[in-house]
């Protein structure tokens, strides 16, 4: 569950995290040749790129190599590392970062879509993730049982969700006066009515985003309803826990286009879940047929060059429709509330860097364009208050499009095809 403040810009995984599965003898998943074999001069033993060739200055030799990037050429990790370091406010800097957004807007057609995410649910999550306050260890009842996958342990009230249309958008907006020590689910009635009144608002893509310990079959039966109610040209995308290849078939089935997955910076160590298993869900998500979202978070300060460059390759390998970085929030009471994440700027350029890293194997992300609003449960609270439907959920939407039409990106009056 991604559980940090979406800013169009990537998402994290482990320094040492997997590329590909090998558990239980298994054939390596997720290995692309081709990617692999760009990536293969990365040795670092060789001179960085910035190392300008006789006759061109420093600048110019990276002007080039950018170009390079534009054109489809992928960066090494020994390059990556190399950008990493330039000076702050250089010329190269500057230079990476506007070729970054020529880059990005050129691949998305300079569309800015607003996405709406929807928390279904705030129980002690098994994934233990220190960062997020449904943790199980943050939420204080207990040590986590298993490793983050929807493995259906829980229930969920199943009330008819009929009518709650676009048409009907009353539901109570009582809060739920509830710290992280008590569970509970949002009603599927109010779920529903959130998804259809973002969907009237003019959204591009719904998320439902549900901790591991939310009951599958719930969770299914709830997408339906979401389904029928906001028509079948809305994307919808899962954000849960890891999934079998039927657990992620059955999702198409029930309306999902696409998930949010990824591969956490820590992942294994700040978190009870295997990278292999990350992976792998991974994996699962694109053989099913669903288009896969990911990201490289949760970046903050004091991770080193070569965990942030690592985790951008390892998300790159996953070859994502969209990606973005995150920064970490930190929620007070959680084990790791002490920690800051980046600053703006430094967080816009970590952006830059994936994006070029990417290169063109990703459509979407990084460099602005998007813009997310939400309701329901959020993982980044110690308290959960169901958002008003009756007033806000316009407004949050329409000042989300003048965000970004300000930042010159281009508005579609519907959902595009790039979910669906």
């Amino acid at each position: 569950m991604n559980t940090f403040t979406f800013v169009n810009t990537p998402v994290s995984a482990s320094v040492s995290a997997p590329v590909h599965n090998t558990d239980k003898g298994e054939k390596p998943v997720l290995q692309d040749r081709d990617f692999a074999r760009a990536r293969a001069q990365d040795s670092g033993e060789k001179p960085g790129f910035c190392s300008a060739p006789t006759g061109l200055t420093e600048l110019d030799h990276l002007e080039h190599r950018l170009a390079q990037v534009e054109a489809g050429l992928l960066l090494n990790r020994a390059e990556l590392l190399e950008l990493y370091d330039v000076e702050q406010g250089s010329a190269a800097e500057q230079l990476i970062l506007d070729t970054a957004q020529r880059l990005g807007r050129r691949l998305a057609d300079n569309q800015g879509q607003v996405y709406a995410q929807i928390g279904v649910d705030g129980r002690p999550c098994p994934g233990n993730c220190q960062f997020c306050n449904y943790a199980v260890m943050n939420s204080g009842t207990g040590s986590p049982t298993t490793d983050g996958s929807l493995t259906g342990n829980s229930s969920a009230d199943t009330a008819s969700a009929d009518t709650a249309s676009a048409d009907n958008l009353s539901v109570s907006a009582s809060p739920i006066d509830s710290p992280s020590t008590t569970p509970f689910d949002v009603p599927p009635q109010q779920v529903v009515a959130y998804a259809a009144a973002f969907a009237q608002a003019g959204v591009h893509l719904i998320s439902l985003m549900a901790t591991a310990a939310y009951d599958f079959d719930t969770y299914c039966d709830l997408v339906e309803q979401v389904r029928d109610a906001v028509g079948a040209d809305m994307p919808l995308l899962a954000n849960v826990g890891d999934l079998s290849l039927a657990q992620a078939q059955r999702l198409k089935v029930a309306g999902i286009n696409a998930c949010y997955h990824t591969v956490r910076l820590g992942e294994g160590t700040l978190t009870s879940i295997k990278p292999a298993h990350r992976l792998r869900t991974c994996a699962n998500i694109q053989k099913a047929g669903l288009k896969l979202m990911s990201g490289v978070e949760p970046l903050h300060e004091g991770q080193s060059a070569a965990e942030v460059v690592d985790a951008i390759l390892t998300v790159a390998r996953l070859r994502p429709l969209g990606s973005g970085v995150c920064t970490i929030t930190a929620v007070a009471g959680t084990s790791l509330a002490h920690l800051r994440p980046l600053n703006t700027m430094r967080k816009r350029f970590v952006a830059a860097l994936a994006r070029l890293a990417f290169a063109s194997t990703t459509r979407l992300g990084f460099v602005g364009g998007i813009d997310w609003v939400d309701a329901g449960a959020d993982p980044r609270a110690r308290s959960a208050t169901l958002t008003a439907i009756e007033t806000d959920f316009g407004d949050k939407v329409q000042d989300a499009k003048l965000r970004l039409e300000g930042d010159g990106w281009r508005i579609p009056r519907s959902p595009t095809g790039f979910w669906l």
